[in-house]
């Protein structure tokens, strides 16, 4: 909640963001988010972050490799479209319903 509080969910969007390339910010953020998306306010701050959903699928995309990381991200995601199925169309907008489909 001290995360959420300090605005951290829209920072670690933003350093995401700004770090596309670096698969290993992608995969701690991934990390991060999944965790952070489990309890309500980080969910809350993840949905209203500007990018937060296309970051995670950014984040999906660049971490592939790393199962644990993509469970955690995926997780995140849906997670999100659970809580606000508006959100979807963001997430297909950034190519990401293959990480939303069961």
């Amino acid at each position: 909640q001290a995360v959420v509080a300090a605005n951290g969910v829209a920072m670690l969007v933003a350093v995401m963001k700004r770090h596309e390339s670096r698969s290993s910010v992608q995969s701690n953020g991934c990390f991060a988010l999944g965790a952070l998306s489990a309890c309500p306010e980080g969910l809350h701050a993840l949905a209203k972050a500007t990018d937060g959903v296309e970051a995670v699928v950014g984040s999906l995309r660049s971490c592939a490799a790393d199962q644990d990381a993509l469970a955690c991200g995926k997780a995140a995601l849906l997670r999100l479209v659970e809580a606000d199925s508006a959100l979807r169309v963001r997430v297909e907008r950034a190519n990401g319903s293959k990480f939303i489909a069961r």
